[in-house]
């Protein structure tokens, strides 16, 4: 019995000590980690669950949502260690702070030249938007970088200026940039082509006339073509003229050669001008090349306007001026078909002071041998250079030198009075047929008895008028001119009366 009770009291002994060294779980204290979050993310505990027991070591890992990214802990624990851990001695609390990342930076290439030359300095633009740094570097393979020799930023726009390599081939480079910021990186490239160094103006292997034109057209066509040993910049081709407009078609484009070009070229109301016309062509590297055409044009007719007043009819001699615009005036004319007049003309005047000349022609005319009211016609004509003449109406010019002439007058006897022009002629015929060929014979008064040489005397007193009582009285006459225009009669009481006789 006494052996049963001493194993019993070992045995206690024994499991009593083992509770004193492993400690008795159901006594350890136990806390709580409070874990909080600012931004947008979690944290992952190791362990995940709580209560801790006394000093158990948990690791806390911070995990972003898209968009985001850790900063920093507070509370329990510092730092931006991530993951990071604590060890459960009391009540604890963490919070992990998240904040948006910076956006991956973008990058746009806005103009970057398709091919420069060696040894030429270039511009390329960009636009790169949230990037702190930004690098550009122009690359070909394996060899060093090409740094840009000038950068100048205007908010999220980069004009970047290169200097191309002095190359004797033409070669493809790559030009990158690199964009960064606190979160992000991005990278993008495009391709540069530099043609080898050339110094060399294009060579215009054609540029005429198409069929020359008459000096008088209004239009033309121009042949061209052009190569170059480097490359054609098709787009730097121009005309300039100093008249008229030019549209082109560029015929067949080759990389070194353009060829079969047509210009046509228009213009009007030309009056004797030398007009120019001058083709420019670069190729790629700048060198620009030029070859000029002239042409001599006078499409415009000449104009003429008479600036004189066309005189008095009775005046024999007469001055007349013209006044021509017209800028190469070669001949300037008027004729008529009468040999009796006599056209003089004066030096000529020019006044250049306007858009077109005009040439001041003076004229002096002598009329000669004019009997009786004639109307000359002349024809007046200007030509230029070209073998333009003006449209002119025909002058036109009346002249009557010799005065009316009277050949028979006085009064008729009543009964012989007739109102009808012919028997009254017939009435005086006898009388008036005397003069027929004798210009300077004196007028015959009808109430005179005459004796003319070669005729018997001849008796008009049966013609005679009334006496100085009359109640009425016929004077009648025959007058000689080819345009009378007015007769005047003056008269008085020849009979003394004291009364004065009405018409």
């Amino acid at each position: 019995m006494a052996k049963k009770l001493l194993k019993l009291s070992t045995l206690l002994g024994v499991v009593l000590v083992i509770f004193l060294l492993a400690g008795c779980p159901l006594t350890q204290p136990k806390f709580t980690l409070d874990v909080s979050t600012e931004g947008q993310g979690d944290v992952n505990l190791a362990p995940a669950e709580g209560p801790y027991v006394k000093d158990t070591t948990v690791t806390l890992t911070a995990v972003p949502e898209e968009g985001w990214k850790f900063d920093e802990w507070s509370g329990d624990l510092s730092g931006s260690e991530n993951p990071e851990s604590l060890v459960m001695d009391e009540e604890k609390s963490v919070t992990a702070h998240f904040e948006e990342r910076a956006p991956i930076p973008t990058i746009t290439f806005d103009s970057v030249p398709d091919d420069v030359c060696g040894n030429e300095k270039f511009d390329v633009v960009v636009e790169v938007s949230d990037a702190s740094t930004v690098t550009f570097l122009l690359q070909k393979d394996e060899e060093t970088p090409i740094e840009p020799i000038d950068e100048v930023k205007s908010g999220d726009i980069y004009t970047v200026t290169f200097e191309a390599p002095d190359l004797t081939e033409n070669k493809n480079y790559e030009l990158k940039v690199l964009a960064e910021n606190e979160d992000e990186s991005n990278t993008k490239t495009t391709g540069v082509y530099i043609l080898k160094t050339d110094e060399i103006l294009p060579q215009i292997s054609l540029m005429e006339f198409y069929e020359m034109p008459e000096c008088n057209a209004t239009s033309t066509v121009i042949e061209f073509g052009v190569c170059d040993e480097t490359a054609i910049d098709v787009n730097s081709l121009r005309f300039e003229v100093n008249e008229g407009e030019v549209d082109y078609e560029l015929g067949d484009i080759g990389e070194y050669c353009l060829t079969n070009g047509q210009a046509t070229w228009t213009f009007e109301d030309i009056d004797c001008k030398e007009l120019e016309i001058t083709m420019f062509i670069s190729d790629k590297c700048g060198n620009e090349a030029s070859r000029t055409l002239t042409l001599d044009i006078d499409n415009v007719k000449p104009e003429i306007e008479y600036v004189t007043d066309k005189g008095a009819c009775s005046e024999e001699v007469q001055y007349v001026e013209w006044k021509v615009t017209e800028n190469c005036l070669i001949d300037f004319d008027a004729t008529t078909c009468c040999e009796a007049v006599d056209v003089e003309f004066g030096e000529w005047i020019e006044d250049d002071s306007g858009d077109r000349i005009v040439t001041t022609i003076p004229a002096t005319m002598t009329f000669n041998n004019i009997e009786d009211c004639t109307e000359f016609e002349f024809d007046v004509t200007a030509v230029d250079e070209c073998g333009n003449e003006a449209e002119q109406d025909k002058f036109v010019v009346d002249k009557d030198l010799r005065d009316p002439r009277i050949r028979v007058y006085g009064f008729l006897n009543d009964e012989y009075f007739t109102p009808h022009l012919s028997t009254l002629v017939s009435a005086l015929l006898g009388v008036y047929d005397l003069y027929l060929g004798d210009e300077d014979a004196t007028p015959i008064n009808i109430n005179t008895t005459y004796t003319i040489d070669e005729y018997e005397d001849i008796q008009v007193g049966d013609l005679i008028g009334p006496e100085c009582d009359p109640k009425k009285a016929y004077y009648v006459w025959i007058a000689e001119d080819d345009c009378i225009d007015e007769t005047l009669i003056e008269y008085d009481n020849v009979c003394r009366t004291g009364e004065k006789v009405e018409s």
